[in-house]
C-alpha cells in the first residue's frame, strides 16, 4: 500500500483511512477544519479497481459544512479486494471552486 497525502492548505486536514479485514476494505474518508472558523465545503471521493478481469469504479460528491477544530467523516465505502486486484482511492477537498486538501491510497496487487 502507498498512500500520498497532500495538505495544499493550512485551514483543512483531509485523509483516507483504511480497516481490512481479510480481502474486505473499508475505506473512510475523513476531515479536520484546522481553521477558526466554519468552512463551507466540498469533496469527491472516487475508487478504482483494476485486474482479475474485473474494472469498477466509482464516484462520490457531497457537501458539507465544517466546523472548526472538529473532526468529521466525508463519506464511508466498503469493498471486496482480491490478490492481484489494483486499487486507487482518491479524496480532494473543495473550498470556493479550489482544492485546499487532498489524500490518496494506492494498493498495486500486492494484497494477501
Amino acid at each position: 500500500m502507498v498512500s500520498f497525502n497532500t495538505q495544499i492548505s493550512p485551514l483543512v486536514k483531509a485523509w483516507i483511512e483504511i480497516e481490512r479485514k481479510v480481502q474486505f476494505l473499508f475505506v473512510s474518508a475523513k476531515l479536520q477544519n484546522c481553521s477558526n472558523k466554519v468552512l463551507n465545503l466540498s469533496y469527491i471521493l472516487e475508487t478504482k479497481k483494476k485486474g482479475g478481469g474485473n474494472n469498477s469504479q466509482t464516484i462520490q460528491k457531497g457537501k458539507c459544512v465544517s466546523p472548526n477544530l472538529k473532526i468529521m467523516s466525508l463519506s464511508e465505502s466498503g469493498m471486496n479486494l482480491k490478490p492481484k486486484e489494483n486499487l486507487t482511492v482518491s479524496l480532494l477537498v473543495f473550498h470556493d471552486d479550489r482544492v485546499i486538501a487532498r489524500d490518496c491510497v494506492v494498493f498495486q496487487g500486492d494484497n494477501p
